[in-house]
């Protein structure tokens, strides 16, 4: 993806993410880990649309502000990609927040989702940002949030 440094949160293989992504089926993950009353699975599928969760990655700091301003840079980037857009699989990326004057989502536990798409309140995930391919497994659907997207 052209990184030369950062951190990578996978559900899988970390190795797996150097790519390209030609294989078609490359996820890997357990789906006994979790359980329906899990926390932060409940909480993810409120920014599924209600899609079930099967795997996740949490990745918990703290920070002291300096000021009234925070920004960061992600790369949002899934095995799913292409094949399994618009299908009943949203692989999903959230950045929460929390503490005094932060405003919550809705049904976030006190926390607020600020991975957007840039100018919206639309969350991210395969579903939201894409070039509307699939595979013959599920109907191609539109393009949505096209300029967000790099298939690579």
């Amino acid at each position: 993806m052209g990184l030369t440094h950062g951190l990578i949160l996978t559900t899988g293989k970390a190795g797996a993410a150097v790519g390209p992504n030609s294989d078609d089926m490359l996820s890997y993950y357990k789906y006994d880990e979790l359980v329906s009353t899990d926390s932060y699975k409940v909480l993810l599928e409120n920014y599924t649309g209600g899609k079930e969760v099967f795997a996740y990655c949490v990745f918990s700091f703290d920070v002291i502000p300096q000021g009234d301003t925070i920004s960061y840079d992600y790369m949002f980037t899934s095995e799913e990609y292409n094949e399994l857009v618009d299908s009943h699989y949203n692989d999903a990326f959230a950045f929460f927040i929390s503490g005094p004057g932060i405003v919550p989502d809705t049904n976030a536990g006190g926390r607020r989702n600020i991975a957007r798409i840039p100018n919206s309140n639309v969350e991210v995930s395969i579903n939201t940002v894409n070039n509307g391919n699939s595979n013959d497994l599920y109907p191609t659907g539109p393009c949505m949030n096209c300029a967000c997207f790099e298939n690579k």
